[in-house]
């Protein structure tokens, strides 16, 4: 998540083309729940975390890796108060809303 844009670019890449063939859904899903219960610690050094997170999550979505329903399923096992619940709801409200769609 330090890394550069072009960096992780690259991961997602990755994971699209993994995706199926290498590592399939269930270990996917196991991975980004991972990533939202540990995003708390992850804003201790990566102060934009949030935000790195919620695009990652969004390109997953985006790229069919994750299924749109993953989202209100993943916000139902976090916390509220959590930055993981914050990382959906950014996917949510500003990646994936309709009217950001539409202005695109």
């Amino acid at each position: 998540m330090d890394r550069h844009d072009k960096e992780k670019e690259m991961a997602s890449v990755l994971l699209s083309a993994s995706y199926a063939d290498v590592i399939n859904l269930n270990h996917i899903r196991d991975g980004f729940v991972l990533l939202l219960e540990s995003a708390d610690d992850f804003v201790v050094d990566i102060p934009d975390a949030v935000d790195v997170l919620a695009l990652f999550l969004a390109r997953a979505v985006v790229d069919d890796i994750l299924p749109p329903a993953f989202l209100p399923r993943a916000t139902k096992t976090l916390q509220v108060s959590s930055k993981g619940y914050q990382v959906v709801q950014t996917v949510e409200k500003s990646y994936l809303s309709a009217a950001h769609h539409e202005a695109s």
